[in-house]
């Protein structure tokens, strides 16, 4: 599987976690499967549990960006950010030269100290959670750690219903057509780092960092339509107008002249953006979460960013919500929360259709989007559909 992407390696993880007959290579701590010969590659699969992590805890620190950050806590890798995709999904880099490393690059040639390093939860089944690492570019090779891979699989779950204990599984897929015996003293010390690692985790304090990391950010009661946005008005008191905004409808409130947000294809995620923008501020607002896209009511960006704007972004919305009032009557206005359980569209985040003006409609008192999604797995089309609350 040299020619890797993020979906095609995701169809091959849940190929092998589907598998069924394992070649015990090691007892408790490697077992392998040969996969087809024509694929010139062989899979081995480790299973570890974590008797004092939880499962929650075990996932978000998963995260490419958090152990990039945090690096302190993950001494065997020793991995630099290199491009932020999206939460959970990075560009990273490897840094590894000792003398074992030189060997094995001589060995197998081309190969990549950067890797794609893609997080995705509620897969390969509901309540799991699967970090994908795979080269960048097709044809690769990846060093990880001080090995080759041709792309590397981690599934996090809890153990059981009853305990905090968390289930890991890595599968390994090797560059040659049947597994190597001697390959198996690297694989048993990615086991033991792995357990070393759990042993010195500080699992209470690392946790709270984490599921701070991120905020998700609601919003919600727009009784009458699309919020609305600040433009700055001219010496001669006319309204600066963008393709953003519906119309040219506006009431003075603050240091602001507020206009509505163009409703068809309104885009909350956007919409924050540019709110942020005009209170000089430039954060990522990002409309999808470890590999789920939010729904389009919810909105993602740095835990620190946001904690930055947070005094200044209340004030801005409290006059947003004044001027709401004035232009449509009423007591109902937009307001934007902090919420715990983010929603999502869809279980996993796929290429998305676009909108079709027949399914964006006013109904009630808020906008109603039927946004179609199609997940196609082996076969089977799932379809989605959201509204605001």
């Amino acid at each position: 599987m040299a020619n890797v992407n993020v979906e095609s390696g995701f169809e091959r993880l849940a190929q092998l976690w589907e598998l069924k007959q394992w070649k015990v290579e090691q007892e408790g701590e490697v077992v392998v499967s040969q996969t087809s010969q024509c694929e010139k590659s062989c899979v081995a699969r480790i299973d570890f549990t974590h008797a004092e992590i939880p499962y929650e805890c075990k996932a978000l620190v998963s995260r490419p960006e958090f152990m990039c950050e945090h690096t302190e806590l993950f001494v065997t890798l020793n991995m630099e950010m290199v491009r932020m995709l999206s939460p959970g999904d990075a560009i990273v880099s490897m840094k590894y030269d000792t003398q074992l490393d030189r060997a094995v690059k001589m060995l197998v040639g081309q190969y990549s100290q950067e890797l794609r390093f893609t997080l995705r939860r509620d897969f390969p089944h509901e309540g799991m959670t699967v970090a994908l690492l795979a080269p960048p570019n097709p044809g690769g090779y990846m060093l990880f750690p001080h090995f080759t891979f041709l792309s590397y699989y981690i599934v996090v779950q809890p153990l059981d219903e009853t305990s905090q204990a968390t289930k890991v599984t890595h599968f390994l897929e090797l560059p040659w057509p049947s597994f190597p015996s001697w390959a198996t003293v690297f694989l048993h010390q990615i086991a033991m780092s792995e357990i070393a690692w759990a042993r010195r985790f500080n699992c209470t304090e690392t946790f709270e960092f984490a599921k701070n990391f991120y905020v998700v950010l609601c919003l919600q009661s727009c009784p009458r339509g699309t919020p609305l946005l600040p433009c700055h008005l001219t010496s001669d008191g006319a309204v600066h107008v963008d393709s953003f905004i519906q119309d040219v409808n506006s009431v003075n409130v603050g240091h602001y002249a507020w206009v509505p947000a163009q409703q068809q294809g309104f885009n909350f995620p956007e919409y924050l953006e540019q709110l942020l923008q005009v209170l000089g501020f430039s954060a990522q607002v990002y409309d999808c979460l470890d590999g789920r896209r939010l729904v389009p009511y919810h909105a993602t960006m740095l835990g620190r960013d946001w904690s930055r704007v947070e005094e200044s972004f209340a004030k801005l919305f409290r006059d947003q919500r004044s001027a709401y009032r004035l232009m449509h009557g009423g007591k109902g206005a937009p307001k934007v929360t902090q919420v715990t359980k983010p929603r999502f569209l869809n279980i996993w985040t796929r290429q998305r259709e676009p909108v079709q003006d027949d399914v964006v409609e006013e109904r009630n008192t808020f906008l109603n989007v039927q946004e179609t999604l199609k997940v196609s797995i082996s076969g089977l089309q799932m379809r989605r559909a959201a509204e605001y609350p």
